[in-house]
């Protein structure tokens, strides 16, 4: 009863935010009342005169009046509002002098790596992320237990962390590097995001698929044996700024988030060359469903736009594990998860599942739709208040773990806890060896109010370019997921706008199977021999964490995806 009387409060809150969506809705402003610039707005009123100019790009629209952007305006805009031209903005893809690495610990190098340029260009004091790094001293190695320098983490392959800046920004980077067990001259190179958005990469690192994990009572670390690292080299990225130990400028803009790690990883493999030629991998989780859409198109369109020469970074493939990627049709299934997913405990009564359904759902639906139609802020964090509140607030009150309906939540919000994780990475010898001076939390709550605006726009609509130029896209999913949960994601994925669409949906759910055993549905399409499959993969015994739930599982699955023979 109380569970339910909480549903009505926060539907009938809902209702409201969702009301004055639709008021926003009926009279959307002209997007030249939102971008006050000169340089192009006021200098240009057509699409000739506006794409004759290097500094701008015509952006057409359908509901609201069409409009001369900066390069960076057009950086801004909802793509579901606005097509902006790409001819202009593939001449600014590419340049080798985007940014710089500051490698604060390379195991390969014979003696210490110099500092770039990154160094010198100290951050502006006063920001969030606590303004210029100090440069730290030399490692005495036996600052960290039993550990020690080489052997942190992982003392049988080289590793690498440092910071990317990139150019004319303060935005800092930070990654870690580590290569394959393997055979690092041929095995591929996986990039891991993980979402929030705000939340640390260096968390999936020590509790998913990283490496190394800490060891419970914090004294160091214990070699990971289904790392991902087994077959290939891995690099995990903290994204965007603000987000564990990375800093600088607020970012606002997951398709700049995009281009920033494109240009990531082009000063990347310019300093590890030797990994240029190999096939690269995105994996992403949770809201990396956005950052991972948009790293990828970064880079194919970037690729597309190198001049004779210059060498491709080599994307295979894109893998979303229990990603936010098209909250439109994702809303719309919780209330099923809660009750009748047949993968997971039901959590709420039959009265409590009929107000989500029939009440709850339709209001977040309607804003999520509103958000991805007319895209200003104000609709879209309607959008966003109504999902938190209709769908997620309930749920939370029955106890259980947002993440996996199986268990408890043990703490509020993320509900692990993960302090000896945090513990761990917050000492002083531990940063010293890293070449970090930031405190470091698993998510960054700043990082993530910046971005409320965009939570529910859709991104799905990029999936289908990088299909047809040949990269493969997976989306794995745990099925006890109730956040980002395997219905919701099945359900956008069959309904994904491309040419395979009917094959894919009427396409068989395969058993998955490990060791002999099914762990598992895969069902997969590939329109022609060119194109790139499309996967959905459901694993059993899993929840939003697949590589924490399943080890084995997403190792053999990562193998599989990315090993091609």
């Amino acid at each position: 009863m109380k569970l339910t009387l909480k549903i009505c409060a926060v539907v009938g809150t809902a209702v409201a935010l969702a009301g004055a969506a639709q008021t926003e809705a009926a009279a959307p402003k002209s997007i030249a009342e939102i971008f006050k610039d000169e340089d192009c707005i006021g200098k240009h009123k057509d699409e000739n005169s506006c794409n004759k100019d290097d500094a701008c790009v015509w952006c057409k629209a359908q509901a609201i009046p069409s409009e001369c952007l900066t390069l960076d305006q057009a950086k801004m805009v909802p793509p579901g509002v606005f097509q902006c031209d790409s001819k202009n903005a593939a001449a600014h893809a590419v340049s080798k002098h985007d940014g710089f690495l500051d490698i604060k610990r390379d195991t390969g190098a014979s003696e210490s790596v110099a500092v770039s340029a990154e160094s010198k260009m100290a951050a502006s004091m006063g920001l969030r992320a606590g303004g210029a790094r100090m440069e730290r001293k030399l490692l005495n190695a036996s600052l960290v237990a039993d550990d020690g320098e080489e052997n942190f983490c992982d003392p049988n392959v080289r590793q690498a962390t440092g910071y990317f800046r990139l150019k004319d920004a303060n935005k800092h980077y930070f990654f870690w590097f580590f290569e394959s067990r393997n055979d690092p001259a041929n095995d591929p190179v996986i990039l891991w995001l993980t979402g929030g958005p705000g939340c640390s990469s260096s968390l999936a690192l020590f509790v998913e698929n990283g490496p190394c994990k800490v060891k419970s009572d914090g004294s160091g670390t214990e070699l990971n044996p289904y790392s991902w690292n087994a077959n290939a080299s891995v690099i995990f990225v903290d994204s965007p700024p603000g987000t564990g130990w990375s800093y600088g400028t607020p970012d606002f803009s997951e398709k700049t988030v995009g281009k920033d790690l494109n240009s990531f990883l082009r000063v990347f493999f310019e300093k590890f060359d030797s990994f240029i030629d190999r096939d690269f991998f995105i994996f992403a989780e949770s809201y990396g469903g956005k950052w991972a859409p948009h790293t990828a198109t970064a880079v194919n369109e970037a690729n597309k736009a190198l001049i004779d020469g210059e060498k491709p970074i080599k994307l295979k493939g894109v893998a979303i594990g229990n990603g936010l990627t098209n909250p439109e049709e994702q809303v719309r299934w919780y209330a099923d998860m809660a009750y009748n997913s047949g993968t997971a405990p039901s959590r709420i009564s039959k009265a409590e599942y009929l107000l989500l359904k029939n009440v709850a759902t339709p209001v977040a639906y309607a804003a999520t739709k509103a958000c991805n139609m007319i895209g200003t802020f104000p609709v879209c964090q309607a959008a966003q208040q109504a999902w938190t509140m209709g769908l997620m607030l309930p749920y939370a009150a029955t106890g259980y773990n947002q993440y996996d309906m199986r268990i408890e939540c043990e703490v509020p919000g993320l509900c692990y806890n993960f302090t000896v994780v945090s513990d761990f990475l917050n000492r002083d010898d531990v940063q010293e060896i890293l070449g970090v001076d930031k405190a470091w939390t698993e998510c960054d709550r700043t990082t993530a109010l910046e971005f409320a605006g965009q939570e529910m726009r859709n991104v799905d609509y990029l999936i289908p370019e990088l299909l047809e130029d040949g990269i493969d896209v997976m989306l794995y999913v745990g099925d006890c997921d109730y956040i980002c949960n395997w219905i919701g994601n099945k359900a956008w994925a069959v309904k994904m706008d491309w040419p395979g669409k009917d094959e894919f949906a009427n396409a068989a759910d395969e058993d998955y199977t490990f060791e002999g055993k099914s762990v598992g549905k895969l069902r997969s399409h590939r329109e022609q021999a060119t194109a790139g499959a499309f996967s959905f993969l459901q694993l059993h015994e899993a929840g939003h964490m697949v590589p924490l739930d399943q080890p084995e599982v997403a190792l053999h699955m990562v193998r599989q995806f990315t090993i091609r023979t």
